[in-house]
């Protein structure tokens, strides 16, 4: 009996060993919401009311409404799913409470416990919006909603189903994603050496401070070289071209420089293309 916990013990992790434990399956919501591996987070869209999208009812695939979408007026509703390998982890939208989130009993079982569905979402578009700036973005709500306010939110402002409702506050966040979506740490090859470069980006206000963490052993740019680009302009997205004003050093010397939005996770600057470090 004396030897009974070491042969439990043993039992235990050759059980472990032998019979790792099965990973849970995708749910239905899973499926149609985080479509691609990897983490990111999804903007997605679900019907309000049978017959809303059409013949496919509270199934069909999202109509193509460019108006409805810009003017935030959808017979939806839209919330924000982080995505981790196929499973949801985290969501967040916005309703006449304020913010909420579905539960996971809900993700897995595509039913809230009033009834309503949550198997039905359909992601908006394809980008994989970076998780930690959609945080940072959400954590910022006064940055986001400045001339709204409303004491039980003070951030979101007041729900008022087509002034201020779910889709307008995920377009909100949208918006901001695209301003903030510069800050964390690059990789980019420049044109004047192969060497691959290391480059961390952070917001002071509204101008992008750019420095060197890791050159690619050439002369462009050495460890350490830190440089402004001017401003950020308030409205931008994927696509945008804006103008910045590069201060080069300390700043006694400036050059015009040109950045293009490719999608949410690169940018071309001068010719050259960065990309998001994970």
């Amino acid at each position: 009996m004396k030897n009974l916990p070491i042969f439990l013990g043993i039992t235990a992790i050759l059980v472990q060993v032998c019979f790792p434990p099965v990973a849970k399956a995708q749910s239905v919501a899973e499926q149609r919401i985080c479509r691609q591996g990897g983490r990111y987070v999804v903007f997605a869209q679900h019907p309000l009311s049978q017959g809303a999208w059409g013949r496919g009812g509270l199934d069909g695939n999202r109509p193509n409404s460019p108006v409805g979408d810009r003017l935030n007026v959808e017979i939806a509703h839209e919330q924000i799913f982080f995505c981790n390998n196929g499973r949801v982890v985290d969501n967040i939208g916005f309703g006449p409470t304020g913010r909420f989130k579905y539960p996971e009993e809900a993700i897995r079982t595509g039913q809230e416990s009033s009834g309503g569905r949550v198997d039905n979402f359909v992601p908006i578009d394809s980008e994989r919006y970076d998780p930690e700036i959609v945080k940072i973005v959400l954590a910022g709500g006064t940055a986001v909603l400045p001339d709204r306010c409303e004491f039980r939110t003070p951030n979101d402002g007041i729900y008022g189903g087509v002034v201020n409702n779910c889709q307008g506050w995920t377009a909100r966040v949208k918006e901001e994603y695209w301003r903030k979506m510069f800050i964390g740490t690059w990789e980019a090859r420049f044109q004047c050496g192969p060497g691959k470069y290391i480059m961390r980006y952070y917001l002071r206000g509204d101008t992008l401070i750019q420095t060197v963490i890791q050159n690619g052993g050439d002369n462009c740019l050495p460890n350490g070289h830190t440089s402004a680009i001017g401003s950020i302009p308030r409205n931008i997205s994927k696509g945008s071209t804006f103008n910045a004003t590069i201060y080069l050093g300390t700043g006694s010397q400036t050059r015009s420089g040109t950045i293009r939005i490719i999608d949410a996770n690169t940018f071309e600057f001068e010719g050259t293309v960065l990309r998001r470090v994970k």
